[in-house]
């Protein structure tokens, strides 16, 4: 039975996080991108001081996942009142990201990641986790993630 182990990133995780972000979205989008302006936007998002900057940002928090000790995806979840209108009245947990490399996909890595955040968000007294996008790969879990998201938009 495969080992998943999860922990919380710091800045000195920059570096290995943006690696492990490029490689994930680019196993997830670039196939249906032009490659140039894919290229020159992975370049710019996921370099490790911008990841970097995202860690020290107050109320973000990065969670790896490590299958038997090897790193096989990641989330981010942040306060955030961008969808406050939406919520009047609600604290509410951006799922900013979560991603799962391809050879881990079906490992339940995803899921772990999913309960995490939600747990967590309910832990800090978030009533809403909305997701700020999200890529589900059928067959691999993501009914089981669809669910949990759907049952768990308005945390109680």
């Amino acid at each position: 039975m495969e080992s998943i182990q999860l922990i919380h990133a710091d800045a000195s995780h920059a570096s290995l996080l943006a690696k492990l972000a490029q490689d994930t979205f680019c196993e997830t989008f670039e196939k249906i991108n032009n490659p140039d302006d894919f290229k020159a936007y992975v370049n710019e998002a996921f370099n490790a001081t911008i990841i970097e900057t995202e860690l020290n940002e107050s109320g973000s928090l990065y969670i790896l996942a490590y299958v038997n000790n090897e790193l096989a995806g990641y989330a981010r979840v942040r306060q955030s009142n961008e969808v406050v209108e939406n919520f009047p009245g609600k604290k509410t947990t951006e799922l900013q990201r979560i991603y799962v490399l391809q050879k881990f996909i079906g490992k339940r890595v995803g899921k772990a990641l999913m309960n995490y955040c939600l747990a967590l968000a309910k832990e800090q007294g978030a009533e809403i986790i909305w997701p700020r996008q999200m890529v589900l790969i059928s067959g691999h879990g993501a009914t089981e993630v669809e669910a949990a998201l759907a049952h768990s938009a308005a945390l109680g």
